[in-house]
C-alpha cells in the first residue's frame, strides 16, 4: 500500500515539475500613479549563456477599464552584448474595433499578453537589455497599471530547428521528383 502511494505520488510530482514552464525573465513593472510618460522607460536586463536554447518573448500590458484608446504604442530598444542597439515601434491592440477590451479581466483592469516572439534564439551571448518606453502622441498615458516582459526557455535548441528544416526541404525535394517522373 505504501508502495503504491509512494510510486504514484512520485509520478505526480514528475507530472508537475515537467509542465512547469521554465523563464529566463519574467519581470514587471507597476506604473506609478498608473501614468505611464515619456520619461518613464522601463529596462528589462537578461543574460544569454547558451546561443543554441530557443525562446519565447511576451510582452503583457495591464490597463484600467477607462483606458482611453483602443491600441498602446511602444517604441523597443534592444542592447546587444556587442553594443548594437536596433530599436523598433511596436502597435499593441488592447481593444477591438467594437471597444471590446482584449485579454483577462481582473476586476476593472484587463492584462493583454502579446507573442513579441515565439521561437526566437539569440546569436551572441551576454548581457541584453529591452528597453520599452511609450510612444504615443501625447506624454502621460492614463490607466496603464503594470508592464510585464518575459523570456520563456523552451525545451528546443537551433540545431533541432536546423534539423527538423531539412527533413522538411528533403521531403519536398522528394515530392517534387516524385511528381516530376
Amino acid at each position: 500500500m505504501k508502495l503504491n502511494f509512494l510510486i504514484a505520488f512520485s509520478l505526480l510530482s514528475l507530472f508537475f515539475c515537467a509542465c512547469e514552464k521554465t523563464y529566463l525573465l519574467d519581470k514587471k513593472y507597476e506604473i506609478a500613479n498608473q501614468h505611464w510618460s515619456y520619461k518613464d522607460s522601463l529596462n528589462f536586463d537578461f543574460e544569454i549563456k547558451d546561443t543554441m536554447k530557443i525562446y519565447n518573448l511576451y510582452l503583457e500590458i495591464e490597463h484600467g477599464e477607462s483606458y482611453p484608446f483602443q491600441n498602446l504604442y511602444v517604441m523597443t530598444h534592444t542592447k546587444f552584448p556587442s553594443g548594437a542597439r536596433p530599436s523598433q515601434s511596436l502597435s499593441i491592440n488592447l481593444a477591438e474595433k467594437s471597444g471590446k477590451w482584449q485579454g483577462k479581466q481582473t476586476g476593472n483592469h484587463w492584462a493583454q499578453r502579446v507573442d513579441l516572439q515565439q521561437g526566437a534564439f539569440f546569436s551572441e551571448s551576454g548581457k541584453y537589455c529591452l528597453t520599452l518606453a511609450q510612444f504615443m502622441r501625447q506624454d502621460s498615458i492614463p490607466e496603464v497599471k503594470s508592464v510585464r516582459f518575459i523570456v520563456e526557455e523552451t525545451a528546443q535548441n537551433r540545431s533541432e530547428q536546423v534539423e527538423t528544416k531539412k527533413e522538411k526541404q528533403t521531403t519536398k525535394e522528394a515530392q517534387k521528383k516524385y511528381l516530376i517522373k
